[in-house]
């Protein structure tokens, strides 16, 4: 064995490369200086200003308590997201991470006549048993469609 080598077996065992690559790209400097070396590749896809870690963090906070804002959650862990932008925080929450960006519902205010609405179903049906009870159907104020797409 020859000294460049036994070289090249020392180098490539330390930078994970192997010996063959290493020949190949001192023969290439040897003959054609540094033209014949390979140019640095930029890495392919998006560049990403939060770290994946930030990004989990980001998303477990965002399912803990959805109603939270961009904004609202950029203050409340600033290690993690640095200086970024709240558009950045929103951003990552809608194209990286696949949530929607949709305003919460309009409910309505449970007002002080409400109550008394409410006490007085109760007295009135503070007797019943589960024979009346069975016979009730609770329902919400959500629409239902039946499989032709007709509310009802």
């Amino acid at each position: 064995m020859s000294q460049g080598q036994s070289t090249d077996k020392r180098n490539s065992g330390t930078d994970g490369i192997t010996a063959r690559t290493i020949r190949r790209l001192v023969s290439k400097f040897k003959a054609g200086g540094s033209k014949g070396l390979p140019e640095h590749k930029k890495p392919t896809g998006p560049h990403h200003k939060l770290s994946d870690r930030s990004a989990t963090l980001l998303k477990r906070a965002a399912e803990a308590n959805p109603a939270l804002t961009a904004r609202k959650l950029r203050e409340s862990n600033t290690e993690a997201f640095g200086k970024v932008t709240v558009r950045t925080v929103r951003n990552t929450l809608n194209k990286r991470l696949g949530f929607q960006n949709v305003p919460a519902a309009k409910k309505p205010k449970i007002l002080k006549s409400h109550e008394g609405q409410r006490e007085q179903f109760y007295k009135d049906h503070i007797e019943w048993g589960l024979k009346e009870w069975k016979q009730v159907l609770f329902t919400d104020e959500s629409t239902f469609f039946e499989s032709a797409g007709h509310p009802k």
